[in-house]
């Protein structure tokens, strides 16, 4: 193998000859692979690819190298068999419920024969709706979304931590930010056909390698389970490998899904559908909707901590009344009176505005959680600045001292558990 100059000027040409390549020298090529794509050099190959088990092509390939698929043979078992990492089972990436038909398994004939795929499996999805995907298994999740064109498209891989991800392809939609811890039955996505795809469906599977890089540069591995229910054998429940699915267009099995998926936030929690611009407030066991972009803004909410809810979860909750007109969330500090540092939640003339003393102890982090930064009490503004007089605010009726906002999620210095 050698390589040339591109005859664009634009990237490498590599030119191969038939030789049978150790395993050592396979590794060393896949890396040098890998390194071009990493600096931005595109290749084009000229010659005979088989040996590397390489798809030929005429065109510059700008690094896509989701078809280069080495013979395990050529590494060992242990990579074809996941390298010794411990089975995982996971669920589908569905609401409870959802079914869905496995049109290609592991080896499969059509696309799952490479090194990126092999083990991998792909569930049906309709072309004419956009259906929400779920976290089937917790982690730390990277985002992928440099292209809506190429190999796996738009796809998510959870993290691990075991030096294998589980990837999630040919998302129309990603929900969530990139290296954001998910639970699993956390919405995530929605289902689409990016990438290298004839229709709608999720491609799904336990890779080894670098979750923060795209999928195609990681292997696919045995040491997948699926717990599902097998609706073409009367609805059974069934634990399957990926080599155990029974898939195919015409032959597939269909499997329903038994992900649990969250219908209950606690109150003071900002929720939204993917699919409708209102942000609903829980408020016990109702949710009150937002009627506009100020009433959420002058009550110093984030739109960061608006999370993602499917309509079901809605549903649970009852109608409650609408968050409307403007209002004020202000902490100050009585100079005049030395009365101390207060919260003040409402306008002066809201009916159902109160005040609560701020204490000293926790007060930064406490009022973070109102959307108030502060470098100390003393340094809060008075009353006046702000235009209000403490007066006008009556003391809360059940609480003296302010806490966090409800829905805050809070975590400690020592830990990284969330609260």
């Amino acid at each position: 193998m050698s390589l040339s100059d591109s005859p664009s000027g634009r990237g490498v040409r590599i030119n191969s000859d038939c030789t049978l390549y150790s395993r050592s020298e396979v590794l060393m090529i896949r890396s040098m692979l890998a390194t071009l794509v990493a600096c931005g050099i595109t290749f084009t190959f000229s010659g005979c690819c088989a040996p590397l088990d390489i798809e030929c092509r005429t065109e510059e390939l700008g690094g896509e190298i989701l078809h280069q698929s080495i013979d395990d043979d050529a590494l060992g078992a242990d990579t074809a068999m996941g390298g010794g990492v411990d089975l995982l089972t996971i669920d589908l990436p569905f609401a409870e419920g959802y079914n869905s038909l496995c049109t290609q398994g592991a080896n499969g004939d059509y696309s799952h024969h490479s090194r990126s795929t092999r083990y991998d499996a792909d569930f049906d999805t309709p072309n004419t709706q956009d259906d929400l995907v779920y976290a089937p298994v917790g982690g730390v999740a990277y985002v992928h979304s440099e292209s809506r064109t190429k190999n796996y498209g738009y796809h998510i891989n959870i993290d691990q931590g075991d030096g294998t991800y589980v990837i999630l392809a040919h998302l129309d939609e990603i929900l969530i930010g990139n290296a954001d811890e998910v639970a699993a039955g956390q919405l995530i996505a929605v289902e689409g056909n990016t990438g290298r795809a004839d229709g709608d469906h999720i491609h799904i599977g336990r890779h080894s390698g670098t979750s923060s890089l795209m999928g195609e540069y990681g292997t696919s591995i045995d040491g997948l389970a699926f717990q599902a229910e097998d609706v073409s054998r009367g609805g059974i429940p069934v634990t399957e490998m990926t080599t155990e699915l029974t898939c195919g267009l015409e032959t597939g099995h269909t499997y329903s899904s038994t992900l649990g998926t969250p219908k209950w936030h606690p109150p003071g929690s900002l929720l939204k559908t993917p699919n409708a611009s209102t942000v609903y407030l829980v408020d016990d066991h109702s949710v009150r909707p937002f009627l506009t972009e100020g009433a959420f803004t002058s009550r110093n909410y984030d739109w960061d901590d608006v999370v993602l809810v499917d309509d079901d979860e809605i549903a649970c909750y009852g109608s409650g009344s609408l968050v409307q007109g403007d209002s004020m969330v202000s902490a100050v500090y009585d100079n005049t009176a030395r009365t101390g540092a207060w919260l003040l939640v409402g306008t002066e003339t809201d009916p159902e505005r109160y005040r609560l003393q701020i204490l000293s102890s926790g007060a930064s982090a406490v009022l973070a959680t109102w959307g108030i930064t502060m470098t100390s009490l003393n340094s809060l503004p008075s009353p006046s600045s702000v235009g209000v007089s403490l007066d006008n605010y009556p003391r809360h009726s059940l609480v003296d001292f302010a806490t966090f906002r409800d829905g805050s999620l809070v975590s400690t210095y020592e830990a990284s558990d969330v609260y």
